[in-house]
């Protein structure tokens, strides 16, 4: 079961080992097309990790579907509010069949405390993904910015 999560890129630097220990604070979950995962405005309990299948992220604009990302095996949502505490950004639906490992917030905190030689590095991956995506947003933001002012 460990070597299931070796698919998972905030895994890569974690032993064998450290992923069966890993195994222990999560649970898989898996959902046919077209599920809801997780609410924009819900109060965030779990990191998700897809293992298999694609997860459109979206926010509901006056009723209008706005895509934000669309995730693929290896990658992670759901992340941003185990450093803020504050809701999902974003809902979160199934496009395919997935299979996720799915680890509640609490018991990733746990797993930080009681091993911080595996959560310390799951915590940077996540950073690092999350820096990518602020990244992105800036430099989308900039050119829109650029852009809008090469019109007036």
């Amino acid at each position: 079961k460990p070597a299931i999560l070796r698919r998972i890129r905030a895994f890569g630097e974690l032993s064998n080992d450290d992923l069966a220990e890993v195994v222990r604070y999560g649970e898989l979950i898996q959902l046919s097309a077209f599920q809801t995962i997780m609410r924009a405005n819900s109060a965030s309990d779990a990191v998700y990790f897809i293992i298999e299948g694609q997860v459109r992220q979206r926010i509901l604009v006056r009723e209008r579907e706005v895509l934000i990302a669309v995730k693929e095996a290896g990658a992670s949502f759901g992340y941003i509010s185990l450093f803020d505490g504050g809701p999902h950004i974003t809902d979160a639906v199934s496009d395919s069949p997935v299979i996720l490992f799915r680890v509640p917030t609490a018991r990733l905190r746990e797993l930080c405390n009681a091993r911080p030689e595996i959560g310390v590095p799951l915590l940077f991956s996540l950073g690092r993904s999350l820096a990518g995506r602020i990244r992105s947003d800036d430099r989308h933001l900039y050119e829109l910015m650029d852009h809008k002012q090469g019109r007036t």
